[in-house]
C-alpha cells in the first residue's frame, strides 16, 4: 500500500475533524444563515468521525513516521472527546441563542479543539504533542472569552490566555531540556534513554516542567487557581466543554508519557503524582464547601475529580489503567448531565446561578430536580449511580498498587464532598422558594431534555451493567504502555 495512503488511514479521524472544521469555516463566512450550516456539519463531522473510531480495527498503527500512533486506547479515549464534542453542541444551542452569540465560530472552534485533542492523544513524540496541546489551548481561550459583550466572560479568557501562556512556556521548556539531555523527543527513543540508568538532573528538572504544565492543563492542585474563575465567567455550555473533553485529552496524554516514555523516571514523578493527587483531592472538597455560585461549586468538584483521575494512573498497571478510561467515560457523562440540568433550567426562566437559586426547585419543576439530584448522587458517588462504580474501581486498584493512604485520603474526601452535592439536594426538596424566584413554566427544550435524561439513564445502566464500560476500557487498557 502506498505509505501516504496508508497514513491517511491511520489518521483518518483527524482528516474528517480538519475537513469537517474547513469546510464548517466556509459555510459559516458564505452562506446564508452561517451557524445553523456550521453547527449541522459539525454534527455530521463529529459523527463521520466516531464511525471511523468504531469500525477502525483494534490493533495499533503508526503514521507519519512515529509522530502519530491509533492503538485501542487512543481509539476508546478520542471516542468520549467526539461524544463530550457533541453533547456540547447539543447543549450550545438555545444558550447561545439567549446570549445572543449563535456565531458560526463556535462550532469551527469546536472542531479545531477536538482535532488538538485527538493530536495530543496519538502523539508519539514530544513536538508532535506540544502542537496537539497548543492547538487544544488557542480555542479553548478563545471560547473562554466568546461571549464579549460579557465583562466576565472577557476576564474569564484573559485569565485563561495569561495562565495558559505561562504553563505552555513551562512545558516548552521542559521538553528542551528533556531534548538536550537525551538528544531526542521521540517516545520510543526517550524509553530506551530514561530506563537504561537512572535519570540525572535535566531529565529531573524536565519531568518537574512537564508535569507542572500538564497539571495546569486539567486543572489539578496547586496548578488549578484558572479554573473557579474560567468556569464562572464562561457561558455554561462552553464551561462544560471545560469539564469534560479536555479533561479526556489531558488525562490520556500524561497516562501515555508516564507509562511509556517517562516510565523510567518512576521514582521521581511518582512522589510528584502523590502530592498533586492529595492536593487535588483536598482542594477540590474543602474549597467547594464555601462556594455559593453553582459554577464555581461544580469548578471545585472537577478539582476534586481529577485528583481521582491522579490516582489512577498513579496505581498504573492493568488497573490503574483501566480504572482511570472507565472513570473519564462515566464522568463525561455525568458532567453533561449536571450541565444541562442547568442550562435547562436557564432556558425554562430559572436564574440557577447561585445555590439559592434551586431553592424549591422540585415544586417548580420537578422533573429536572430529579434529574439534577441523580446526577449529584452519581458526582458524589453515591449507589445505585455509575459515580460508585468509577470511584470504587479507582480505590481498589490505587490499594492494589500499595497506595493506601492515598485511598484512605479519597475516602475521606469524598464523605467532605458528598456534604455540597447533598447540600445541592436539600435546597431543591427541603427549602421554600422566595415569591421572586417562582417563574411561569416555559416550554423545554426537546434537544436538552432528552440529552438530561439519557444521562440520567446511563448513570444507572453503568451501575447495573457495568461491564459496558469496564470491558471496553479494560481491553483499550492493554494497549497502554510500550
Amino acid at each position: 500500500m502506498n505509505p501516504f495512503l496508508q497514513d491517511a488511514i491511520v489518521f483518518a479521524p483527524e482528516l474528517i475533524l480538519l475537513v469537517g472544521a474547513l469546510g464548517a469555516l466556509i459555510a459559516g463566512t458564505y452562506l446564508q444563515d452561517g451557524y445553523a450550516a456550521a453547527q449541522r456539519l459539525a454534527y455530521i463531522t463529529f459523527a463521520g468521525a466516531l464511525i471511523v473510531l468504531l469500525s477502525a480495527p483494534a490493533g495499533g498503527a503508526v503514521s507519519f513516521g512515529l509522530n502519530f500512533a491509533a492503538t485501542a486506547a487512543t481509539q476508546f479515549a478520542k471516542i468520549w472527546v467526539m461524544a463530550a464534542c457533541i453533547g456540547t453542541l447539543a447543549l450550545s444551542h438555545h444558550a447561545l441563542g439567549r446570549l445572543q452569540v449563535q456565531r458560526a465560530e463556535f462550532p469551527v472552534l469546536i472542531l479545531l479543539s477536538a482535532l488538538g485533542m485527538c493530536l495530543m492523544i496519538s502523539a508519539r513524540d514530544l513536538l508532535a504533542l506540544y502542537v496537539g496541546i497548543e492547538l487544544q489551548s488557542l480555542t479553548l481561550y478563545i471560547l473562554a472569552a466568546f461571549v464579549r459583550q460579557s465583562e466576565q466572560s472577557a476576564e474569564a479568557g484573559l485569565k485563561y490566555f495569561v495562565l495558559g501562556a505561562l504553563s505552555s512556556g513551562l512545558l516548552l521548556y521542559g521538553i528542551s531540556l528533556l531534548y538536550g539531555a537525551t538528544g531526542t523527543i521521540q517516545y520510543e527513543s526517550l524509553i530506551r534513554f530514561i530506563s537504561s540508568g537512572a535519570p540525572n538532573m535535566a531529565v529531573t528538572l524536565a519531568l518537574v516542567f512537564i508535569l507542572a504544565a500538564l497539571a495546569f492543563k486539567i486543572s489539578a492542585a496547586p496548578f488549578h487557581m484558572w479554573t473557579p474563575d474560567v468556569y464562572q465567567g464562561a457561558a455554561t455550555p462552553i464551561t462544560a466543554f471545560f469539564t469534560t473533553a479536555p479533561k479526556v485529552a489531558g488525562a490520556m496524554v500524561l497516562l501515555q508519557l508516564l507509562a511509556g516514555p517517562l516510565a523510567g523516571a518512576h521514582a521521581v514523578w511518582a512522589q510528584i503524582l502523590w502530592a498533586t493527587a492529595a492536593l487535588s483531592l483536598i482542594v477540590g472538597a474543602f474549597a467547594a464547601l464555601m462556594q455559593q455560585n453553582i459554577k464555581r461549586l461544580l469548578a471545585y468538584s472537577t478539582i476534586n475529580h481529577v485528583g481521582f483521575l491522579l490516582m489512577a494512573i498513579l496505581a498504573g498497571g492493568q488497573d490503574g489503567n483501566a480504572a482511570l478510561l472507565t472513570y473519564l467515560a462515566i464522568y463525561v457523562v455525568i458532567s453533561l448531565g449536571a450541565f444541562g440540568a442547568i442550562l435547562l433550567l436557564q432556558q425554562e426562566g430559572e436564574a440557577a446561578e447561585m445555590l439559592t437559586d434551586l431553592r424549591g426547585l422540585s415544586k417548580r419543576r420537578p422533573r429536572i430536580a430529579l434529574a439534577f439530584a441523580v446526577l449529584m448522587f452519581a458526582l458524589a458517588g453515591v449507589p445505585p449511580t455509575a459515580g460508585f462504580i468509577s470511584k470504587m474501581y479507582v480505590l481498589l486498584a490505587t490499594m492494589h498498587a500499595g497506595y493506601n493512604w492515598l485511598a484512605a485520603l479519597g475516602v475521606v474526601t469524598s464523605v467532605v464532598a458528598a456534604f455540597y452535592y447533598l447540600r445541592v439536594i436539600k435546597l431543591m426538596y427541603f427549602d421554600d422558594a422566595p415569591v421572586s424566584n417562582v417563574m411561569p413554566s416555559i416550554r423545554p427544550s426537546r434537544r436538552l431534555t432528552a440529552l438530561l435524561f439519557l444521562t440520567v439513564a446511563l448513570t444507572f445502566i453503568l451501575m447495573i451493567m457495568p461491564s459496558a464500560i469496564i470491558g471496553p476500557a479494560t481491553a483499550a487498557a492493554q494497549s497502554i504502555g510500550y
